[in-house]
């Protein structure tokens, strides 16, 4: 057994603390690299979710934007039309 692969099966499964092939000085000597990546792991998982969270409210907020400003095009293409009616009858009566 490596001790690349010790440190990533004990990554994975805290419970392994002692392997056959890997001496209690070279465990102890990994430790603090093992736990300082295990709280790494911790931080970016926790970020993880924080940018999931945040991509969920964006993509939200963007599809509330998004409709309020197609209702505003509907309000104004509405206003439009009105008004170019208006001025077509205003206009036939100024002749």
């Amino acid at each position: 057994m490596s001790v690349k692969y010790f440190i990533e099966s004990t990554m994975s499964y805290p419970e392994l603390s002692t392997s056959r092939d890997v001496s209690s000085q070279s465990l102890s000597q990994y430790q603090p690299e093992l736990e300082s990546l295990r709280q790494e792991i911790r931080m970016l998982k926790q970020e993880k979710q924080d940018l999931e969270i945040l991509l969920e409210n964006t993509i939200d907020h963007s599809d509330t934007v998004e409709n309020l400003f197609h209702e505003s095009n509907r309000q104004l293409r509405a206003e439009v039309l009105e008004r170019k009616q208006v001025e077509k009858k205003t206009s036939t009566l100024d002749h």
